[in-house]
């Protein structure tokens, strides 16, 4: 604890906001909003520890993220263990294993690490899938996964709306769409949850660093199996058109659709998921909210707007590093220092949301330093998410108007935003 003075010239005591006081903290990671605004108000880009500064400010992160000398590599590069040129233990690991360096190296094509020309380039390949045309032919396919979900929830007095609701609709969605079995999803949501869990911390070690190295050792091998069988049995999925553009001599290697799937896999699921959780939660403690939407169905995409800026699926937005002196407010950040967008505290900038902790579906100035990212790295699946989202919260209104909290539910300690459960009851089942 230290003070801090304030801009209108006061002081106050002050703990210092740190990613890891975010991850491990249970009072911060439940409700990490008030550090966030006070460190906004010291300063809309603080440093948090050396070379570490954290973006809070809407304005100052709007200017950032349109900044070329900001490099998503130069930080990734040292997040998912692939520079082993300057670590001894490392080289020597990568050496006796070889086929956890072929892991890592593939998993380094991943174009939400890549700067340009590498980033458009693999985007371009893929991204067609993803655009708002092509996500609408999907809509008659989400409207009956969500039906069939509810339908297993809807006679239950009590459930797990996580587990049984939030999670379900997007995990069966992006099988279908990527072409992998949905029945192996026990075995790489463990994977995907050891390598999120590492990601966003500079040189992991530990056990912590042997969980996320097998987690994309078995992507890898998963993957290799599942292309070489596609190869012989083509169909309409996302792996089959990005063997056929392989094969057509847009340069795309297998190591780069094996990263492309497993990027895919990883996000194309718990950021939708996390966003139905987070706001259902919302309308849980908002019941005037909950009862309008029950009674106005056709307000929920722009309560789903709100919802992503109140409580998103992400607080942090990927790191970058500075590539040479950048002055940003007044503020020089040194060449090398990494910088990371605090999503969650840049949607609440009263500056630019009056009364930013108020959930007002009614807001008409949602500029949002989206949850979804602002810049090349714009999430491919938003259009998705939104979707999924969307006819599940219409559908919820429908068919479960009546839901209320069992118990508080606690946040995951992990960099993105989601709930570890949320126990819910129909207030009209007997």
């Amino acid at each position: 604890m230290r003070v801090e003075t304030q801009p209108n010239g006061s002081t106050a005591e002050f703990a210092p906001l740190t990613i890891q006081r975010i991850l491990a903290d249970d009072t911060a990671r439940d409700d990490p909003h008030g550090v966030f605004a006070q460190t906004r108000d010291i300063s809309p880009i603080y440093q948090t520890e050396p070379g570490i500064w954290v973006v809070t400010g809407h304005a100052a992160a709007m200017a950032l993220s349109r900044e070329k000398r900001l490099s998503r590599w130069e930080s990734a590069r040292t997040e998912l263990f692939a520079d082993d040129s300057e670590d001894a233990e490392l080289r020597s690991l990568f050496a006796r294993d070889p086929e956890l360096k072929a892991a890592i190296d593939a998993v380094n094509h991943m174009l939400i690490l890549r700067d340009e020309p590498d980033h458009t380039r693999l985007r371009n390949l893929v991204r067609h899938a993803f655009l708002p045309a092509a996500i609408e032919e999907w809509r008659a396919r989400v409207e009956a996964v969500a039906a069939d979900v509810l339908d297993k929830v809807e006679g239950k007095r009590e459930f797990d709306f996580l587990k049984e609701v939030a999670f379900p609709l997007p995990e069966i969605v992006i099988c279908e769409m990527t072409g992998v079995p949905h029945s192996d999803l026990a075995r790489w949501s463990v994977w995907s949850k050891a390598c999120v869990g590492a990601s966003r911390t500079p040189k992991p070690r530990g056990a912590q660093l042997r969980r996320a190295q097998e987690g994309y050792r078995s992507f890898y091998v998963y993957f290799k199996d599942l292309i070489a069988h596609r190869r012989g049995t083509r169909g309409n999925d996302l792996i089959s058109l990005l063997l056929r553009a392989e094969e057509e001599g847009d340069k795309l290697s297998e190591d780069e659709i094996i990263a492309t799937m497993t990027m895919l896999i990883q996000a194309g699921h718990e950021t939708t998921a996390n966003l139905i959780g987070n706001g259902m939660l919302i309308l849980l403690d908002n019941r005037e909210i909950y009862a309008r939407l029950v009674k106005n169905p056709g307000e929920v995409p722009q309560a789903v707007d709100e919802f992503l800026r109140v409580d998103g699926p992400t607080i942090f937005g990927p790191p970058r590093v500075a590539m040479e002196d950048i002055t940003c407010e007044g503020i020089t950040i040194p060449k090398g220092h990494r910088i990371i967008f605090i999503r969650a505290a840049i949607n609440r900038d009263p500056t630019v949301f009056p009364d930013p902790d108020t959930v007002d579906i009614d807001r008409t100035n949602l500029h949002l330093f989206n949850a979804f990212g602002s810049d090349i790295h714009t999430c491919l699946g938003r259009h998705l998410a939104l979707l999924e989202s969307r006819i599940m919260f219409r559908e919820i209104v429908r068919r479960l108007p009546n839901l209320e909290l069992v118990e508080r539910p606690r946040y995951t300690p992990m960099h993105s935003r989601g709930l570890q459960s949320l126990k819910v009851r129909r207030r009209d089942a007997n």
